[in-house]
């Protein structure tokens, strides 16, 4: 590398790449400072979908706790009609809540239906079984309404108070009974992963934030060490060699590309200035051993003289002087 100073061209040798340039160490801190917004907004997309397929299976959850709920208002509304017609002396009586107790059983039909087509993947065999046995509930007491209707009321209370009757009641309430807590079950798992999505949400967003914080923390520990630290004891250095101070140490210690090359052009311009002052020293000292040899009167003050401006001029040189004449 070749450099002009004061007339003069010195050429210095290029040193190995002292590491990345500024520019590249500034264009990489800015770029991750600008990647973190973005990989926040990813972060709390993917958890925003996992917590809302998590909450909808709660809200698919819960729907099956209030399908099961209406089933059983209905099964045990259902029971009560049957045990009106059972109680009533004829069907004039009795039609009342043979009326209701149809439309109740379609109610029931209607709502096991939704409840198997709405089910969770995880109790669509419980729904199964269940709507299975709902549907020999309604059998069962549609038949009881049509003995009551086309023979009497003690043939529907005869065929309703049996050992069969029972044991379908039995399995009925058996499998609600299965079902009810599997949901209970379901519901707990779903609530645990909805809390546990939003405690997931909360973390990334701190660490997200501890990382903002130490990538601001190692910007500014960069910008203050590797930018304003190097380049204001360059500062200095370039003040105290214009004010005449050639006593500095402009101290080569790896820094950037951009960095390293100021401070070898400061460091050459301080060794151009040493020789500068060393030749006008020596110049200076020749000036004045002519005037004083022009004002000698002997030769012993002569060469007293010449001895001691040579000393100056060569303080670490020993040697001899010699006359020569014609």
């Amino acid at each position: 590398m070749a450099v002009e100073l004061g007339g003069m061209m010195f050429r210095v040798p290029t040193p190995r790449r002292a590491g990345y340039s500024l520019k590249t160490r500034l264009y990489c801190i800015i770029a991750f400072l600008g990647l973190l917004p973005v990989l926040g907004v990813a972060l709390a997309l993917v958890a925003i979908e996992f917590s809302r397929h998590d909450d909808a299976a709660l809200d698919r959850a819960a729907r099956g706790t209030i399908h099961l709920e209406r089933v059983n208002g209905l099964v045990y509304a259902v029971v009560m009609e049957s045990r009106g017609i059972y109680m009533s002396a004829d069907w004039a009586a009795a039609e009342p809540f043979a009326k209701n107790l149809i439309r109740q059983l379609g109610e029931l039909q209607d709502v096991a239906r939704a409840w198997m087509v709405d089910a969770i993947a995880s109790q669509q065999s419980n729904i199964e079984q269940l709507t299975g046995r709902i549907d020999q509930f309604v059998r069962f007491r549609t038949e009881l309404v049509r003995l009551g209707g086309e023979e009497s009321t003690a043939a529907a209370r005869a065929f309703g108070d049996n050992d069969a009757n029972r044991t379908v009641r039995t399995a009925l309430n058996e499998s609600l009974r299965a079902v009810a807590h599997a949901y209970e079950q379901e519901i707990g798992r779903a609530r645990s992963q909805v809390e546990a999505d939003q405690r997931n949400f909360v973390t990334i967003l701190l660490a997200l934030a501890g990382l903002a914080a130490l990538a601001l923390g190692g910007g500014l520990i960069f910008v203050r060490t590797g930018l304003l630290t190097p380049v204001l004891r360059l500062k200095e250095s370039m003040l105290r060699l214009a004010r005449g101070d050639l006593d500095i140490d402009v101290t080569r210690r790896p820094r950037a590309d951009e960095i390293a090359e100021m401070a070898r052009a400061v460091e050459v311009f301080h060794t151009t200035l040493v020789e500068r002052h060393k030749l006008n020293r020596e110049t200076r000292l020749l000036s004045d051993l002519n005037e004083w040899l022009q004002s000698c009167n002997s030769l012993g003050e002569l060469y007293q003289m010449v001895a001691e401006f040579l000393g100056r001029l060569l303080p670490s040189c020993g040697g001899s002087l010699y006359i020569y004449a014609n």
